[in-house]
């Protein structure tokens, strides 16, 4: 016992079963060896018993003491670990038994570089989605190829580096599952351009320029944003000057242009139905100037 006291002890004279019977609640140590007949040493085995205070509560009847029973009212329990099983969790896969016997527990699907988000928003670049899966690895570099940020293994859901100089920026993003086994990998160069001539300003009323004299400047909208499908660009107060439209992606890169012919208030229907979802940019143009810019996020279900 854990006093060292001897309760029992055979040597070349033991049953094939040796019962040690009315010993006090405690634990107790057991050695045993098996030697063959030259009496050389085959194995040894050392282990450790509890005994309880009292006689077995067992209600299930499946010989394991409620002591020791996960669920003693039912004798299917406890399973072994590993066992599969419905944990009732749809969102889960591979739901198995765990340690204890009794408890149902799936893992959930891990995502991956799809979940993972690239935006520019003026000066700073956004990353979302890093986490998708338990591990995730960020790196960020200007065009000289400096790192500007790093973080594995203690990212946020989303990282913002901000008030960044124009130019390009190169992103690594991996993603690791809790074993630290590599995913995926997704790399991206986004572009941060703060080209900026006339200022935009929000509002309907004339405004002076730097010699006094009055001229308008067009108020740009898009609607609707979000949108799926398509989306209405209008622009008001629209001077009759070489006009033009461009959309860009969250890259920089130009997926659309087009020429715009009017004046005061003109209205376009841009179809996106090839564009992929995400966050683009809509600029106006006059006479070669951005005048106005606006943010346009496409959604797809």
């Amino acid at each position: 016992d854990d006093e060292n006291n001897k309760f029992f002890h055979c040597l070349g004279d033991c049953q094939a079963v040796e019962m040690i019977d009315n010993l006090p609640a405690g634990t107790y140590y057991i050695k045993i060896k098996f030697w063959d007949a030259e009496f050389n040493l085959l194995c040894e085995i050392d282990t450790s018993v509890e005994v309880l205070d009292g006689p077995c509560i067992d209600v299930d009847g499946d010989g394991i003491c409620a002591n020791e029973d996960c669920n003693d009212n039912d004798v299917n329990f406890p399973m072994a670990e590993g066992t599969a099983c419905d944990d009732g969790n749809v969102n889960t896969a591979n739901d198995v038994i765990q340690s204890d016997g009794c408890t149902c527990a799936g893992t959930l699907p891990l995502g991956d570089c799809d979940d993972l988000i690239f935006s520019v928003d003026s000066d700073n670049i956004i990353i979302s989605g890093l986490d998708a899966t338990p591990i995730s690895f960020l790196e960020i570099f200007d065009n000289n190829w400096t790192k500007l940020f790093k973080c594995f293994d203690d990212c946020e859901a989303t990282e913002t580096l901000n008030n960044l100089q124009e130019g390009t920026y190169f992103v690594r993003v991996k993603l690791f599952d809790a074993n630290a086994i590599e995913i995926c990998e997704r790399e991206e160069y986004l572009v941060i351009d703060l080209t900026t001539t006339t200022p935009f300003i929000n509002t309907s009323q004339p405004q002076p320029n730097n010699s006094g004299n009055i001229h308008n400047n067009p108020v740009l909208h898009v609607y609707p944003n979000p949108t799926a499908d398509e989306v209405f660009v209008r622009m008001d107060q629209l001077a009759k000057k070489d006009s033009h439209l461009k959309v860009y992606n969250n890259l920089g890169k130009l997926m659309m242009q087009q020429e715009i012919k009017g004046e005061n208030n003109v209205e376009l229907l841009l179809d996106l139905q090839d564009y992929k979802a995400g966050l683009y940019i809509v600029n106006f143009y006059q006479s070669g100037k951005r005048m106005a810019s606006r943010k346009l996020i496409i959604v797809r279900d």
